[in-house]
């Protein structure tokens, strides 16, 4: 049939790229509870809004459980911790959906994986944007 022929222009089409190891604005572009083998998790697609070029990247914070000692849950909160006070969320309860389209900045590096390449990963979360 020829109404589901298809033409697209790829003259402005490009493959995403990991962003050099630096400070950068990072926003949430989709937040969501998951369960894994080690307890459930926070998980946090990301994006760098002033290179759009950049791929997109995930970040993950454990949630704490009855089954962590002392030091483990501290560990977790004070993540989740850090994370509320950048984005400005605030320290109370919250649904994973209130991140969405916050900022923050984010000291990144980058790391190479044989599946996707290099990607950035956030090695500490600074403050709010």
């Amino acid at each position: 049939m020829a109404e589901d022929f298809l033409n697209f222009d790829f003259e402005d089409t490009y493959e995403p790229v990991a962003v050099p190891e630096g400070e950068y604005m990072v926003r949430v572009i989709n937040a969501e509870v998951k369960s894994g083998r080690k307890g459930p998790f926070l998980i946090l697609r990301l994006d760098v809004p002033e290179e759009p070029t950049a791929k997109d990247m995930t970040h993950v914070l454990m949630l704490p459980t009855e089954n962590d000692d002392a030091k483990q849950a501290n560990r977790r909160k004070l993540a989740i911790k850090r994370l509320l006070e950048a984005t400005g969320i605030g320290l109370g309860g919250f649904s994973p959906e209130q991140l969405v389209g916050s900022t923050f900045y984010a000291y990144l590096v980058e790391e190479e994986s044989e599946e996707y390449g290099t990607q950035n990963r956030i090695r500490r979360i600074l403050t709010g944007a």
